[in-house]
């Protein structure tokens, strides 16, 4: 039985990378060209508290630190080569249905074609 490697000791592909700085490069130039609009787009969560799912304890000892749960938000954002930030707060999880809205509403406040990055 063959172990496959995790996923953060792999290695890049020289070949892919560069191909896709080019390909990013050209889509930089055609978005100062003003030919597309070339959007940014990642979503990050915030919570009061920090998670603390796991921790250490001595075997036979309870844990000293209870895990608080809070509400966490969560933003979905938008830069736009045009210099304009788009974004959305959501206080519950994001999945593929909100982040298909947030495309939906970003493609409806661009006039040209959108290109996305994530």
């Amino acid at each position: 039985m063959e172990a496959h490697p995790l996923q953060f000791k792999k290695k890049r592909d020289p070949e892919r990378f560069e191909r896709a700085q080019h390909d990013i490069a050209a889509l930089i130039q055609q978005a100062q060209a003003g030919e597309i609009e070339l959007a940014y787009v990642d979503e990050a969560g915030f919570a009061p508290q920090p998670p603390n799912r796991s921790a250490w304890t001595k075997s036979g000892e309870v844990h000293a630190i209870t895990a608080k749960r809070a509400q966490r938000m969560n933003v979905i954002g938008a830069l736009l080569s045009s210099g304009r930030l788009m974004l959305t707060k959501l206080w519950q999880s994001v999945n593929g249905l909100w982040f298909l809205g947030f495309l939906m509403a970003l493609v409806q406040r661009v006039s040209k074609p959108l290109v996305v990055i994530l």
